[in-house]
């Protein structure tokens, strides 16, 4: 007998895929469950390690934060500041290293700073660091922008270092001037070919013809950009200077022709310049002075006239019978009243590049007549303007005290006092104070006066202005005017105490740092000068709109002792003599509050803060032979 067991196999074969089905899908959700668990546990490890991180760093640099070779790592804002402070208030002592002569340990080095014997206005610095602003901007990398460009910031930064630079200011132009005053002697300039005029008595002449010659200059852009960057990096490393060949334009060999071009020139040409009814003649011995080779628009040698040279000549024989300084309207006020009331003039003055334009291509024609080109300068105050001005009351005064002072400085103060004396402001009108001042030379008034430069005693102008500076500061903060511009002098000088304490002073050196406020209230500004004995004021006249001024008493702290004075050889003094800087000042740091309260109610306020670093004395003394600070073999120039 047999027995059929499929249907028990098929009922086999089914539980068999129902449970497997079961267990797929069990195994399935399980499966989805821990990965879940193990996405929102990752999730929370990662919050917890930010969070972790965040709190620990908070108010803190984080990893990976670097000014230079220091790591700020876990330092506070006011912690980084003061190992900023510290470091870079080394480097402003220390002198800047430039290697000028390869092969041997020869330097030119530059103090950053320059020390005047009596005026302080002439003691400045040339290099100032903002630390403040770097710090400011190293602790807000990785905080100041969306959560995840933050978090990527962070991260780039725990992977790799970040360099943040330091923020500071240099003076280029005078840091150029002392290296090109230091290392002038390893400079030649290149000579094109030229010729030589030799006039004999009976006029007539001989001509010498003179071959190029190469020459060397200083690359001083690449000298510049290498010291800022170690600035940058708050490092003091020697820089090296790279030199460069200078080739010459006009090659003797290559002009054809050259004498009977240049006998061409002197045969027949006598230029004559006019000008109105006025005539000058150049005549051929002056004219043979200034013949140089140069190239056409054609690329062809032509003979023509050395540029520099034919200013030189219009300047010396021309300018002084042409130009005319143009002179704004004026007006002066005694006890509110018009006291007196000068017109403007126009000013004119000879555009010495276009007049050399004219007669450059024209040499070889002979006999030319050029007529002087002549450009017009209208004032900035018209005489119709004047009757529309809104001159009614003094808005604000300054004053400051010059006692002490010796005879130069009292001079430039008298005369920096005159040139703003009658100064009218127009509406919305920025006002410069160096560009109101104008040229600061002999020329203009002005007396010079000692500054220490290397080992050198030299002489310069700008003693004076300063208080200039100070006083036009403060009657701008009399007259609640808003100020653009201003930079304390770098250490505490006491001609600008007032009321016994530092903190309101304005230095000014030209081309900067300048002084500069806006006019913006609506009418012309009167700016009038006074000097009685010792004292200095300024009056600000116009027309109140109502607002209100108001300062602070300065806050006083930190202050510093001078460092020990410096002592630097010279050969200029009698041995054993010494020349000093008037003295040792103390360092202090200083603050106040200027506000400006209009009427409509709107209230702007700035704080003016001043840092004025211990300030040690200078001292020349004068020895037979210069030492050298280290090995016998080192060369070294110092520069102020």
């Amino acid at each position: 007998m047999s027995v059929n067991l499929k249907p028990q196999k098929h009922i086999e074969d089914l539980k068999t895929i129902v449970e497997s089905k079961i267990y797929g899908k069990i195994k399935k959700q399980w499966l989805i469950i821990t990965i879940i668990v193990a996405v929102f546990a990752m999730i929370f490890i990662l919050t917890s390690a930010v969070l972790a991180f965040e709190i620990k760093y908070q108010n803190k640099f984080f990893p990976g934060s670097r000014i230079g070779d220091v790591s700020l790592e876990g330092l506070t804002a006011p912690e980084a500041l003061e190992v900023v402070n510290q470091l870079t208030e080394k480097l402003e002592k220390q002198e800047i290293r430039i290697l000028y002569k390869n092969g041997d340990s020869s330097y030119l080095k530059i103090t950053p700073s320059i020390n005047a014997l009596n005026d302080p206005d002439l003691s400045r610095e040339l290099l100032r660091f903002d630390n403040h602003k770097t710090v400011y901007e190293a602790y807000n990398y990785g905080r100041n922008q969306s959560w995840l460009k933050n978090i990527t910031d962070q991260v780039k930064m725990l992977s790799k270092d970040k360099y943040f630079k330091a923020s500071f200011i240099l003076d280029d132009s005078m840091m150029r001037q002392l290296i090109k005053q230091g290392l002038s002697e390893l400079e030649t300039i290149a000579q094109n070919a030229s010729v030589n005029v030799i006039w004999q008595d009976n006029n007539n002449y001989s001509l010498e013809f003179i071959a190029e010659q190469n020459g060397i200059t200083i690359d001083y852009n690449d000298a510049i950009s290498k010291i800022k960057n170690n600035l940058a990096e708050l490092k003091n490393d020697q820089i090296e200077i790279k030199k460069q060949n200078a080739d010459p334009l006009v090659h003797l060999s290559e002009v054809p022709n050259k004498e009977a071009m240049v006998k061409q020139v002197l045969t027949t040409t006598t230029p004559e310049l006019l000008y109105g009814d006025q005539k000058w003649t150049i005549s051929k011995k002056d004219l043979s002075q200034m013949l140089e080779f140069q190239k056409d628009k054609d690329n062809f040698f032509i003979v023509a006239l050395n540029k520099d040279k034919f200013f030189d000549w219009l300047n010396n024989n021309l300018s002084a019978k042409i130009n005319i300084e143009p002179k704004d309207a004026s007006i002066e006020m005694i006890d509110g009243r018009v006291n007196k009331f000068e017109a403007h003039r126009d000013g004119q003055t000879v555009n010495v590049e276009e007049t050399y334009n004219k007669i450059n291509p024209y040499l070889k024609q002979g006999n030319l007549k050029i007529e002087v080109a002549v450009d017009t300068t209208s004032p900035k105050i018209s005489t119709s303007e004047i009757n529309n001005l809104g001159i009614k009351e003094i808005l604000g005064t300054g004053h400051s005290n010059f006692t002490g002072s010796p005879a130069n400085r009292r001079h430039n103060i008298k005369t920096g006092a005159d040139k703003l004396n009658g100064v009218l402001i127009k509406p919305d009108e920025e006002f410069s104070l160096i560009k109101t001042l104008g040229e600061i030379d002999g020329e203009h008034g002005y007396k010079q006066e000692l500054v220490i430069k290397g080992n050198k005693t030299l002489p310069e102008y700008g003693g004076g202005l300063c208080q200039i500076g100070t006083t036009t500061f403060r009657a701008t903060m009399g007259s609640g005017l808003p100020v653009t511009a201003r930079r304390n002098h770098s250490y505490n000088v006491a001609y600008y105490l007032e009321n016994g304490l530092p903190g309101t002073d304005a230095t000014i050196y030209d081309p900067n740092p300048d002084f500069k406020f806006i006019n913006n209230t609506g009418n012309y500004v009167l700016i009038q000068t006074r000097i009685i004995g010792d004292d200095l004021y300024f009056d600000f006249w116009g027309t109140n709109d109502g607002r209100r001024a108001e300062r602070t008493t300065p806050r006083v702290w930190n202050w510093v002792s001078p460092p020990a004075t410096k002592y630097i050889e010279t050969l200029d003094l009698p041995v054993g003599q010494k020349r000093c800087t008037e003295s040792a000042h103390k360092g202090v740091d200083t603050s106040f509050d200027y506000t400006i309260t209009y009427a409509d109610g709107q209230v702007d306020e700035t704080t003016f803060t001043s840092h004025y670093k211990p300030w040690q004395a200078v001292c020349l003394i004068g020895v037979e032979t210069l030492t050298l600070e280290n090995a016998t073999s080192t060369d070294e120039i110092l520069i102020p």
